[in-house]
This record gives structure tokens, sequence and C-alpha cells, in this order.
């Protein structure tokens, strides 16, 4: 996330070591026909926009 004033608001009362690496922001998240969370497909998303390669 850019917004330094933004991340403030969200972690602010968290403590440090709990805060979040990286924060990404997406329009919708892909969910399963169940409405479940598809974590694998973020996952996925994520290797490809900072380029890391897997061994799978």
């Amino acid at each position: 996330m850019k917004n330094p004033q933004r991340m403030a608001e969200i972690i602010k009362g968290v403590a440090k070591f709990k805060w979040p690496e990286r924060l990404e922001v997406v329009k919708a998240l892909p969910v399963t026909p169940t409405g479940k969370v598809q974590r694998s497909i973020l996952r996925e998303r994520l290797q490809q926009r900072l380029g890391i390669r897997t061994s799978q």
C-alpha cells in the first residue's frame, strides 16, 4: 500500500509483530461457488505480480 496514512489507520492499536509484511488491495476476491475465498488464486496472483517462481 502506497498511502502511509491509510496504513497507519489500519494498524493502529495492533502490536508491531502482528503488522502485515505487505498489504495488497484488490477490487474483488475470487470465491468458490459456495462463497469461500480462493486463497490459492490470491497467492498465485501475488507471486505473478512479484515475479516469484515456485518449485511446483
